[in-house]
């Protein structure tokens, strides 16, 4: 597995400043306030959600994507992002630091439990099933946004559950850039 980039922080919308739409994007303790082409980099983060899911979203592709898009300098702009907190870095193979530090808060619907196929549960949007995932993740999708970080979560779950932690935690770990991808849910630094 491999370090990915995950983006962090609520999509608030656009305010208008001078004629220019700025896209407003809220952090723990203040919001951020970008451009466009800073935007099309952070919003870009999100939209390959084959890439995320494939756990191949690297600073390199997010650059090459977004120069395509027509960003100029998206290296700039990805530092920048980074320095503002508004991307990280994601190690899928070593991923407790990131969640002692990061808490996911869901945006999507719970569908439950697939009819006939056990252990594999939906994550909608509008009623469309964006994500299968097994019960693991599911939970901890459920319930991440009632404690202080995701680590905290997947501790108190696997206790609960009598697993061993590493089971859960590997789970999320691979899960959770689609997650974020998909707009089923957003991260947020605790």
């Amino acid at each position: 597995m491999s370090t990915v980039v995950v983006p962090l922080g609520f999509e608030s919308g656009v305010i208008w400043l001078d004629g220019e739409a700025q896209h407003q994007v809220t952090l723990p303790d203040a919001s951020a306030t970008l451009p466009k082409d800073a935007w099309l980099v952070w919003w870009s983060a999100f939209a390959d959600s084959e890439t995320a899911a494939a756990l191949t979203l690297t600073r390199q592709r997010l650059a090459d994507v977004t120069g395509k898009l027509g960003v100029v300098s998206p290296d700039e702009h990805i530092k920048a992002l980074y320095a503002d907190g508004l991307l990280a870095d994601f190690d899928v193979s070593a991923p407790e630091e990131f969640f002692r530090h990061h808490k996911l808060y869901p945006l999507a619907d719970g569908l439950g439990e697939v009819e006939k196929e056990s252990g594999k549960f939906q994550i909608a949007r509008e009623g469309n099933a964006l994500l299968e995932v097994n019960l693991h993740v599911y939970a901890i999708w459920c319930m991440s946004m009632y404690d202080s970080s995701l680590w905290t979560t997947i501790t108190r779950y696997a206790t609960d559950i009598n697993a061993p932690a590493e089971e859960v935690v590997e789970s999320v770990a691979r899960a959770l850039p689609a997650i974020v991808a998909n707009r089923c849910g957003f991260l947020q630094s605790s």
